[in-house]
């Protein structure tokens, strides 16, 4: 019996159909000699080379955020150095106009040695009306200069932030002073002010640092100790130490206390200017008469509200 020759092509379907779908599967099969070790193997290497890549793009990534925070450093101290040279200029030509002044004044002087007495007359009025030209003119560039340094306090990245506002409050202070002649911010002005109106105002007759007052005092005539027991309202208790010293009145008396009310004691802020986080603020405090020094601070004596 002839067979058909559709019975022939029957294996020939079915090897090609087995054929395609198993590569249809996607590789769900291993290679021809590839065992499941190789298999799992590869895999790994794959996965290998993915993680390396993703570190090798972090790295990239963290090399720029490096490389960008230089260059805003590098810019930062280009910005500084200009300013500190625009500074610098504008001082010099301070010094320069004043250098010009000092000598148009002396060839003034000399001038006004050889002119008659009814035109010197009339250069002392102009002289005067220009010094207090100049008087002004010098208030402006020195408010000027308060406002310039009080800026560069503000933007400073070198100063603690707790520290700005001490600092801003002694530059507005500097070179004021009390009817006293006392220098505003510190100590002595709110010391010498508080003695002044203690003493029902006999008058306030001593100076130089507090560090100093307990000589002064005594040599203008008033009552002086070095036991804090002898202390009375209206006392002023004297430290030496930090440069300038320290001074504070008595407000109140106790068996073994004195509170005392007192300028610019506190966290030091600036040692060479002897500026604390309280320049410029009183503030009260209770000590115990037995132990009166006071960190770097250390008690010398007591003047007393009255006259020897």
């Amino acid at each position: 019996m002839k067979k058909s020759p559709r019975l022939y092509l029957i294996p020939l379907f079915i090897f090609i159909v087995g054929g395609v779908s198993a590569n249809s599967l996607g590789q769900g099969f291993p290679k021809p000699g590839q065992t499941a070790a190789d298999k799992k193997k590869a895999e790994e290497q794959q996965k290998a080379d993915e993680a390396k890549k993703a570190e090798d793009a972090k790295k990239a990534e963290e090399a720029k955020k490096l490389a960008d925070v230089a260059k805003a450093v590098e810019a930062k101290k280009l910005a500084d150095a200009a300013k500190a040279a625009e500074a610098r200029k504008a001082e010099d030509a301070r010094r320069a106009e004043q250098a010009k002044r000092v000598e148009e004044a002396r060839k003034k002087e000399g001038e006004a040695k050889h002119t008659p007495p009814a035109q010197n007359q009339f250069q002392q009025s102009r002289e005067s009306v220009r010094k207090m030209s100049e008087e002004g003119l010098r208030k402006q560039h020195l408010e000027q200069q308060h406002s310039k340094r009080i800026e560069e306090i503000q933007h400073s990245t070198t100063i603690k932030p707790e520290d700005k506002p001490a600092l801003m409050r002694f530059v507005k202070a500097e070179g004021l002073t009390n009817s006293h002649g006392m220098p505003a911010g510190y100590s002595e002005e709110y010391a010498s002010d508080a003695f002044h109106l203690a003493t029902k105002l006999q008058g306030f007759n001593f100076g130089g640092p507090a560090a100093l007052w307990l000589g002064t005092s005594s040599a203008a005539g008033w009552a002086t100790s070095r036991n804090a027991v002898d202390a009375a309202v209206g006392s002023l208790l004297i430290w030496s130490g930090q440069g300038r010293g320290h001074a504070a009145i008595v407000t109140a008396v106790g068996a073994t206390t004195l509170t005392v009310q007192e300028m610019n004691f506190g966290r030091m802020v600036d040692s060479k200017t002897g500026v604390t986080d309280h320049f410029e603020q009183s503030s009260s405090a209770v000590l115990q008469k037995a132990a009166l020094n006071r960190g770097s601070y250390h008690f010398e004596g007591v003047i007393l509200p009255r006259r020897k």
